[in-house]
């Protein structure tokens, strides 16, 4: 999703999200794989903080498609305590069409990029129509927590 029609918002939701935020947001949907928006919640309960892609007005993704949106922990390997707390969300004109996350009973799947040992590609399948895609992440309990994200994209689904 890194054309011109796409554009990008991003921002907190919930309680007590004492330094939340995302940075360098646009860089979501450049050009560039190697520059990344990132997402932050420094300390916080029952918060989150998101980036949402939606592409221009003329553009709806229907039928099954396949989201991948390409991420890494700025410090350290992702682990169970990040990845539990990101979701990936399609919506269209504003309302949510379907939620992926770890456990839920629909899933994202965590693939490696090749040679780049500390990126992933989370991909999802869906089945409803969408015009934008959003990544968002919940804070943890006192602790600093943060996503780096390079790219989404959307693709036809798999053969």
């Amino acid at each position: 999703m890194n054309q011109a029609d796409v554009t990008i918002s991003s921002g907190a939701r919930g309680v007590l999200c004492v330094g939340c935020g995302v940075l360098n947001a646009n860089n979501i949907i450049d050009s560039s794989l190697t520059n990344a928006g990132t997402l932050v919640t420094l300390v916080g309960t029952a918060a989150e903080v998101y980036a949402r892609a939606t592409h221009g007005p003329a553009t709806t993704y229907t039928g099954s498609k396949r989201v991948g949106v390409i991420v890494s922990a700025p410090v350290g390997l992702l682990d169970l305590s990040i990845l539990g707390k990101i979701r990936i969300t399609t919506l269209n004109n504003g309302t949510q069409q379907q939620t992926f996350g770890l456990g839920s009973a629909v899933s994202l799947q965590l693939l490696g990029v090749f040679n780049e040992p500390n990126k992933y590609l989370l991909l999802v399948n869906t089945t409803n129509n969408f015009d934008s895609v959003e990544i968002s992440q919940g804070a943890v309990v006192g602790a600093l927590n943060s996503l780096d994200v390079y790219a989404m994209c959307v693709a036809p689904p798999p053969l």
